[in-house]
């Protein structure tokens, strides 16, 4: 065909400084400058976003459209300003805070040719950011077990079927959920799913520390409401279709053996699993002592998740713990 075969979409906001690389990663993408083309959304950035994007898009070999929301209406909001630019018949959404892998596009136009499908790309974070995670750091893995959330670090789907659900609910404010409301509305008009693991996107590891992260758990409270709208996903998304993470079921016995404990002390031998876990399944950290350390901000950062999913559920009436 003429023209594109793909459009890189991507919704940024005050990520000014991280806007060079992504750009240079995707003109290094091996697909070739002519058979794809990139849309920035600036989502009402306060910092000087919107003159680095000028600057890049001047600059580069590729066709780079950008656009500017005055004010912050959201990454759904910003997304969809995006895609409904697009020239190409695919696209591909990816992150200011990703690393795009040289053969990412092409694995992604490869892997959805003459496929009536929706894609999700593997994601890992970069070789060289491993010594910065820990127990506290913010990172993103996609593989083919947690794939069908779509994250749009990494998310490639057919213009025509984004038009036809009108992209993504905008309703949802944060950047959390609303990617998965979007892939699973896709797939609920007879459209196919694949996991790409050739697609290969990399997502920065930011070591944001234990209060970041307490702060960070307010934009998760929508979880529920993907739940709400699509109840034939819970099983498939929700660890023992109710619990938002393998942790918290644990997380719980551990609260309630040591509320019981006072009247029944063998009920604090409920806390062995979550402690156990914590230790030896799921550490967060290679040195011994530290996971004992740091036992007292995972579980308080355990709780909050659960009491964020608690507040949501009510809100959305629809139970995820």
């Amino acid at each position: 065909m003429d023209g594109p075969v793909i459009t890189v979409c991507v919704s940024t906001r005050n990520r000014a400084g991280l806007l060079p690389q992504l750009v240079a990663r995707l003109e290094a993408q091996t697909i070739g400058a002519d058979s794809f083309e990139v849309v920035i959304v600036d989502d009402g950035s306060t910092d000087d976003t919107w003159q680095v994007l000028q600057d890049l898009a001047a600059a580069s070999p590729l066709t780079i459209r950008t656009h500017r929301n005055e004010s912050s209406q959201g990454p759904a909001a910003g997304r969809n300003r995006a895609w409904r630019d697009a020239g190409a018949p695919l696209c591909a959404f990816t992150d200011d805070d990703c690393i795009p892998t040289p053969g990412w596009l092409e694995a992604a136009v490869s892997g959805l040719s003459g496929r009536n499908a929706a894609a999700a790309g593997r994601i890992m974070w970069p070789p060289y950011d491993e010594q910065l995670l820990g127990p506290f750091s913010r990172s993103l893995a996609v593989s083919k077990g947690n794939a069908r959330w779509g994250a749009t670090a990494n998310l490639i789907v057919q213009t025509e079927h984004l038009r036809r659900v009108d992209g993504f609910d905008e309703s949802f404010r944060f950047p959390a959920g609303e990617d998965t409301d979007l892939l699973l509305r896709i797939l609920e008009t007879d459209v196919d799913f694949a996991f790409l693991t050739d697609a290969l996107v990399y997502h920065r590891v930011e070591p944001a520390g234990l209060r970041a992260l307490l702060r960070d758990q307010r934009r998760w409270a929508d979880i529920p409401a993907v739940i709400a709208k699509h109840p034939g996903a819970r099983r498939a998304l929700l660890y023992r279709g109710y619990y938002w993470r393998e942790a918290h079921p644990r997380t719980l016995l551990l609260v309630a053996g040591l509320l019981a404990s006072p009247i029944t002390p063998l009920a604090s031998l409920l806390a062995v699993p979550w402690v156990h876990d914590r230790l030896c399944h799921d550490p967060v950290t290679d040195s011994r002592t530290e996971r004992v350390m740091v036992l007292p901000g995972r579980l308080v950062l355990d709780l909050v998740e659960i009491a964020t999913m608690v507040r949501g559920s009510i809100k959305h009436k629809t139970l995820v713990l």
